[in-house]
């Protein structure tokens, strides 16, 4: 899926495994910040465009949220994910 926030120029391709990914990492290496809630991942057919674009709303917006964050937005992990190219690196 396709992504963009308020903080990173452009739009990035990202599997929902790589916001997963985020998520988790931040965790471990920041304890004791507050990373805002994000849905469950859900199964979605290609055809349902209007829940597409809702999930998309919702990543779009748990990664604005998480940017507010001053220590968030120097994290070598959250600069690798709108930077990489390559998602292998999101395992």
């Amino acid at each position: 899926m396709s992504i963009s926030t308020n903080f990173s120029e452009g739009r990035v391709e990202r599997k929902s495994e790589d916001i997963d990914w985020l998520r988790k990492i931040l965790a471990v290496d920041y304890p004791g910040y507050f990373l805002p809630y994000l849905e469950e991942d859900r199964e979605l057919n290609s055809d349902d465009t209007k829940g597409i674009t809702t999930r998309i709303a919702e990543i779009e917006g748990f990664l604005n949220k998480i940017m507010r964050c001053t220590p968030f937005q120097f994290s070598r992990h959250v600069q690798v994910f709108f930077e990489e190219h390559n998602t292998k690196k999101f395992t």
